[in-house]
């Protein structure tokens, strides 16, 4: 007897072609795979399996936070009975960490970035000239005026020789003035940045991905998205004054991306490592305003339209996590199935210029239908409703990621919760021992002899209270014995502060960043100078993060606004 085994590829065709039947009711409205949908969505399966132990240790983080037990851990500490009790480590060094990294990058009065031109700036040849130019008849116009006042006769071919003899000064003249124009230039671009960064709202994404960067696997922004906006401007009135007037105008926005909904390429290790989706969330209104813009397809988002009339709920993705996220944010759950916000998958990939003209994209930018083009996709359900290429003229996908630890080879890095998950739950048993104990020796065990109290006698206990007792089997043992269970609390605060000690090392994140001190401070930590050094040296931890966010997200995010620019 042979065992069928069936590679993904055939698991995933044969999903496809399963989901392919459809109730008679809906049977009109489901369009037939094309060559691009099948793709997607085969992408999509791929890259939504790979997913599934990250999204499961997102969650993870994510309940360990906010202070949650795992269920099974939670059934464990309720069968033997006593606290469950909490220590919100997690939550103080997550809390600490944002505070220190955004207390370095957005300091008052000052921008996280900055512009400065190269040691030895070029600029476009025709500026270079208009500069040496200038140089040379500045030059020339001061001898003229140096043999006047002598009263001497101007001789233009020996003031000639003179400027051909100092060639090398004009040359070194050039150059600084060739510096002092290219940090002119690096003046008005930043201004102009700046306006830019403000006005796409690059600030705020950036401080909400640092949440990100600490809490879970990696932080994403996302940008420039460029969105037709509507801008209010003022426009001269012929008798003076100013009218209002509204003015549609293309500008890049930038937007926080949760972690959740990013899904990379099985094997990618970085953004432009294969392809990545993100899902996006899209009302009915979203959706109407983008039925006459150019590059979507009308009938398809038309389709969506009908399916959803009335608010009707379509859950098409049908992702295991959502419900779970939303009891870890301790939300109401309903709200995954009454809401009205329609599932999108943003698809950012290469495809073969075949599958793209099949389709139905403008053969004219299809030069070879063999080559991969770099392209986006936006699909609903099995509705391509938008596909165009990469604007970026490099290819490049408008996503910057950044973990609070990177790991090589791997696209997903490390988080606090995950550095410190184990110490969190030996603090949280050391707690619940304590809190166990605390209470079991709050008070006296009392043991009752049964024989020797009668019957209908209560055994409640008060001061000077006399107790009648009777003497049954002629036994002498005696009608109450009282036991005093012994505290250990003292015993186990030393082994709490250990484990809590490492947590900041694990991390980086000490406790006397936050204004806690570590148990009795001692050592270095009971003086102001040790204290500095300890904190400089706790602070390596978070520069190399900072610098991560540096690299990563903002000088790539910067680089790509100003060449699009």
């Amino acid at each position: 007897m042979f065992v069928n085994v069936k590679s993904n590829e055939e698991l995933d065709q044969q999903e496809l072609q399963g989901n392919e039947v459809q109730d008679e009711s809906t049977e009109d409205n489901t369009p037939l795979l094309d060559g691009l949908t099948s793709l997607i969505m085969t992408k999509w399966e791929k890259a939504k399996r790979a997913k599934k132990p990250i999204q499961d240790q997102m969650l993870k983080n994510l309940r360990q936070r906010n202070g949650d037990y795992e269920a099974d851990k939670l059934a464990a500490i309720r069968s033997m009975g006593g606290s469950e009790a909490y220590i919100m480590m997690t939550d103080t060094k997550c809390r600490s960490g944002k505070a220190w990294v955004k207390d370095v990058l957005f300091q008052p009065g000052m921008k996280p970035w900055d512009i400065e031109p190269t040691p030895m700036p070029e600029l476009p040849s025709d500026m270079e000239q208009e500069l040496a130019a200038g140089l040379m008849e500045e030059e020339i116009n001061g001898m003229i005026e140096g043999s006047m006042a002598q009263g001497l006769p101007v001789d233009m071919n020996m003031i000639q020789q003179q400027v051909m003899g100092n060639a090398e000064v004009m040359k070194e003249a050039l150059q600084q003035a060739i510096k002092v124009k290219a940090k002119e230039n690096a003046k008005k671009v930043r201004l102009r940045l700046d306006d830019q960064l403000t006005e796409g709202g690059w600030y705020k994404a950036l401080d909400r991905m640092i949440d990100d960067v600490i809490d879970q696997k990696a932080g994403f922004l996302k940008g420039p998205i460029f969105r037709k906006l509507k801008k209010r401007k003022l426009v001269p009135k012929m008798g003076g004054g100013f009218a209002v007037s509204y003015e549609d105008e293309v500008s890049p926005m930038y937007e926080r991306r949760s972690p959740f909904d990013i899904y990379p390429a099985p094997d990618a290790i970085d953004i432009e490592d294969g392809y990545l989706f993100d899902r996006l969330s899209l009302t009915r209104r979203d959706l109407m305003g983008l039925r006459d813009m150019d590059g979507y397809k009308k009938e398809a988002i038309d389709a969506i339209l009908d399916r959803t009339r009335n608010g009707a709920p379509w859950n098409w993705l049908n992702l295991d996590h959502t419900q779970e996220q939303l009891i870890a944010l301790g939300q109401d759950t309903s709200a995954t199935y009454e809401g009205e916000k329609i599932d999108c998958l943003e698809f950012w990939g290469s495809v073969d210029g075949q599958t793209l003209i099949d389709y139905g994209l403008d053969a004219s930018l299809i030069p070879d239908p063999i080559m991969d083009y770099d392209i986006c996709a936006w699909m609903i359900d099995r509705y391509v409703i938008k596909c165009m290429l990469n604007y970026d003229p490099m290819g490049k996908k408008p996503f910057f990621k950044v973990s609070f630890v990177e790991q090589q080879d791997t696209f997903w890095g490390k988080c606090v919760p995950e550095l410190i998950e184990d110490i969190q739950g030996a603090c949280n048993a050391v707690i619940r021992a304590i809190l166990n104990n605390t209470g079991i020796a709050s008070g006296p065990q009392i043991e009752v002899n049964k024989d020797r109290i009668p019957p209908g006698v209560s055994t409640v206990i008060w001061p000077l209270r006399v107790w009648e007792t009777t003497e049954t089997g002629m036994t002498q043992a005696p009608a109450l014995k009282v036991y005093n269970i012994p505290m250990n609390a003292d015993k186990l605060i030393p082994v709490y502060n250990h484990f809590s000690k490492l947590a900041d090392d694990h991390c980086g994140i000490p406790s006397y960043e936050s204004g806690q001190s570590q148990g009795n401070a001692s050592g270095a930590q009971s003086t102001a100078s040790g204290l500095s050094m300890l904190m400089t040296a706790a602070a390596r931890g978070i520069k190399s993060v900072i610098r991560s966010i540096d690299m990563e997200v903002i000088s790539p995010s910067i680089e790509f606004l100003f060449f699009w620019d």
